[in-house]
């Protein structure tokens, strides 16, 4: 499918992140930790401001919002993106994404050949976030030419 037949999803987007917001506003200690993990995806590379003049060209706005997680030992703030968020047409990102082949062999198969090893050994991978997104400029080549979440001020300045 084409990525053009998308309806409009920014209205949708900021319904979300005001609605997070709201909702951080009632816990400061979470907004921060929420500030500071959107600081944090930005320093790695994996958002960058938007001018606000391109912001309003027709493109994807993916919706989001924080999970925290006060036992996790590793990272007690996440972020979950809605990819099956509707657009005004009724359609979501999910809907025209390639379906690709089950890449991952099933459990019962990795237990076995797990049991046949003298030394089996066993770890953790500790990453946040698998990207599948495109260097910029590799963008233009694509279909999807990147997509957009709106996000509050991250800024240094913003967080007292």
């Amino acid at each position: 499918m084409d990525p053009t037949q998308l309806g409009s999803s920014r209205l949708m987007a900021e319904q979300q992140m005001h609605a997070t917001e709201r909702r951080l506003d009632r816990a400061p200690d979470l907004k921060l930790q929420y500030h500071n993990f959107m600081r944090e995806y930005e320093e790695l590379g994996h958002m960058e401001p938007v001018p606000h003049e391109e912001g309003k060209q027709t493109c994807y706005f993916l919706p989001h919002h924080p999970v925290f997680k006060e036992t996790s030992t590793t990272t007690k703030t996440r972020v979950v993106f809605d990819g099956s968020a509707k657009t005004s047409n009724g359609l979501s990102l999910n809907h025209i994404l390639q379906v690709g082949p089950n890449v991952q062999q099933d459990l019962y198969s990795i237990v076995l050949r797990f049991r046949t090893l003298l030394y089996p050994a066993a770890c953790r991978i500790r990453s946040k976030v698998y990207r599948g997104c495109y260097p910029r400029q590799e963008r233009s080549s694509n279909s999807v030419k990147a997509l957009r979440w709106l996000v509050p001020c991250v800024s240094n300045n913003s967080i007292g």
